[in-house]
């Protein structure tokens, strides 16, 4: 295998390890938090869930910086169901019920630009009291406090979506949301298989179906 350009280079190597250092500073904020006087109470709740979003992306991150510096992936990350009320949609081949016809896997990726912060924050706060009736304005600026948290919630349904389509059975989906490090990325032609990989740059989030 003939390395691509940037592989194997200074500048791939440094974002390697700033990567893993990341991981490691993460990594050790979790077990402080954890030998803290915990209660179980929503706040407590809130900031696991932050630093579990946290340690699971610099996970994710530091596959990407892996695969740029040397083509290869080093950690087989499982796809795990992204919250229990999907858990009995989440599936293997296996045990899918069903005569197997064809098999297709599908492909997207967006690159975008916020061009109104103010606009899209309504927008997501708005979708997420669609779904949390009981949330007031307030909950709904905690749950959705930024441009990237509003636009991941406008598309929450996405996934959910091959669930309600006739005639196939979706085995499992990934996605997630990517910070990249070139800011001249959209002025870069890109080849068909290298448009759908994810550019080397800051995880913001992932999620799993």
């Amino acid at each position: 295998m003939e390395p691509t350009l940037g592989q194997f280079s200074r500048e791939s190597l440094d974002a390697l390890q700033e990567s893993a250092r990341n991981l490691s500073e993460i990594a050790s904020r979790y077990v402080e938090m954890s030998n803290s006087a915990l209660r179980g109470t929503p706040a407590d709740l809130r900031l696991i869930q932050e630093l579990n979003d946290e340690l699971e992306a610099g996970v994710v991150d530091l596959n990407i910086r892996i695969h740029a510096h040397s083509g290869t992936l080093a950690l087989a990350l499982d796809v795990i169901p992204a919250d229990e009320e999907h858990f009995d949609d989440f599936v293997e081949l296996e045990d899918v019920d069903v005569e197997v016809q064809g098999r297709v896997s599908v492909f997207s990726r967006w690159d975008v630009v916020v061009s109104d912060t103010e606009a899209l924050l309504v927008a997501g706060r708005a979708a997420h009291r669609r779904d949390n009736s009981e949330d007031c304005e307030e909950d709904a600026a905690l749950a959705v406090p930024d441009a990237f948290s509003a636009l991941w919630r406008i598309l929450g349904d996405d996934g959910r979506l091959w669930y309600s389509i006739p005639g196939i059975e979706p085995i499992r989906g990934v996605k997630f949301g990517v910070v990249p490090d070139d800011e001249d990325l959209w002025d870069q032609e890109v080849n068909m298989t290298e448009g759908m990989l994810p550019p080397p740059g800051r995880v913001l989030r992932t999620e799993c179906w």
